[in-house]
């Protein structure tokens, strides 16, 4: 019994890795979890195109990106919005609406600059944290200026906001997360 429950547990730890697009996974950190961002044309949502690597973007943006030779690492874990659709939660809290809105325009920039035409507008990422078979949708958090009390001590109060996409062509928006791990946004 005890063989078959080892067995189904690395059967489904092998599937889980097989989902990624780039296996290249580094434990020596946490940045490992994220997606990938990829752009999609707003006249044409089944038109899309790898984000490309852009040193200077990620060193310009450390808080939700990570340089990768490969295109553009989004920082985040997987999550859901209320229409259950998979959102990557950018592993950083904005200190507001603006701040989350201009690192959303910076994604959305590199996705225009995939060619003349600037009709790359709309953001997604995909592979490692967000299934590659999946379009998940960027959700970015941000203080919303509210306070409340959580466990008997005055927080901030979170919002969230998905990255413009095919469901969600302005910011902000209702696409954000949600859902994630322990925590439900209202």
């Amino acid at each position: 019994m005890k063989n078959k429950i080892l067995s189904s547990c690395l059967l489904g730890i092998s599937s889980f890795f097989s989902f990624s697009a780039h296996a290249d996974w580094d434990f020596t950190s946490l940045d490992w979890r994220g997606s990938y961002l990829f752009c999609v044309n707003e006249d044409n949502t089944y038109n899309w195109k790898w984000a490309k690597e852009n040193p200077k973007f990620s060193m310009f943006h450390k808080k939700g990106t990570l340089e990768s030779s490969r295109g553009i690492w989004v920082r985040g874990n997987l999550a859901f919005n209320k229409h259950a659709a998979p959102v990557l939660d950018v592993n950083h809290i904005f200190e507001n609406v603006k701040e989350a809105g201009e690192f959303c325009t910076a994604l959305v920039n590199e996705c225009k600059s995939l060619d003349d035409s600037n009709k790359f507008s709309l953001v997604g990422v995909a592979s490692y944290s967000i299934p590659y078979s999946s379009w998940g949708l960027v959700s970015v958090k941000y203080k919303s200026g509210e306070k409340v009390e959580v466990s008997g001590k005055e927080e901030d109060k979170l919002k969230t906001s998905s990255c413009q996409n095919w469901n969600y062509k302005e910011f902000p928006n209702e696409g954000g997360a949600y859902l994630t791990l322990g925590k439900i946004y209202k």
